[in-house]
């Protein structure tokens, strides 16, 4: 008697078919089939039938290239690589192939975006900021030397600003600082960038000083 397989057959569902469209123009169908856990052939035909193809083995149409060489200089990469359906490494490796090149420096900062720059640069990560507003790193960080604004610590990890902000609201300043690894005055820096405050009046000695 023939040993089962295990594999998945028959109808995709949504999540399978999002993470197959994720995957696939990367390459290596039997990767995606591992991670899917369903055969080669099954991952192979549901592209197909999706429309779905391999970055190397898709070309360019024309009416993407003019949208790239359009666009590229002044748009973020990342969101122009949704736009088109593209990777941010495809679209880059294009546009340096067409000889685009970026021009942040022509273009004039905007009120919303110099306001997102002065909230966000002393403490959270330039290539953060440069995605989240679009520009390049070296354009941020030209625009914050320029207005005079500087870092004032290590970057904030993701995982920290999650553990900061479980535990400010309840926990004593210095015990949250210990925890953390940094200072109580950085803490509470921090904790009022963030839009965080206290359930209790609990403050540390040391806190209250600051």
């Amino acid at each position: 008697m023939a040993k089962k397989d295990n594999l998945i057959r028959g109808h995709w569902s949504k999540k399978e078919t999002n993470l197959l469209k994720r995957l696939y123009p990367k390459g290596n169908p039997t990767k995606v089939a591992k991670r899917l856990g369903r055969p080669v052939t099954a991952v192979r035909q549901r592209a197909y039938n999706l429309g779905i193809k391999m970055e190397g083995s898709r070309n360019w149409s024309e009416d993407e290239i003019n949208l790239l060489r359009k666009l590229y200089a002044t748009e973020n990469t990342k969101k122009l690589a949704k736009r088109l359906g593209w990777s941010t490494k495809a679209v880059s490796r294009k546009a340096n192939k067409m000889g685009l090149k970026k021009r942040d420096a022509n273009r004039p900062w905007t009120k919303t975006e110099t306001e997102v720059l002065v909230k966000l640069y002393p403490d959270v990560s330039t290539k953060e900021i440069a995605d989240k507003i679009g520009r390049s790193t070296k354009a941020v960080e030209q625009r914050a030397h320029k207005i005079g604004i500087r870092k004032i610590g290590p970057y904030w990890s993701k995982q920290e600003e999650h553990l900061l902000a479980k535990l400010y609201p309840g926990t004593n300043t210095q015990m949250v600082a210990d925890h953390l690894g940094r200072s109580p005055a950085t803490i509470i820096q921090k904790a009022f960038r963030m839009g965080l405050r206290k359930k209790i009046r609990q403050w540390s000695k040391l806190s209250r000083k600051i």
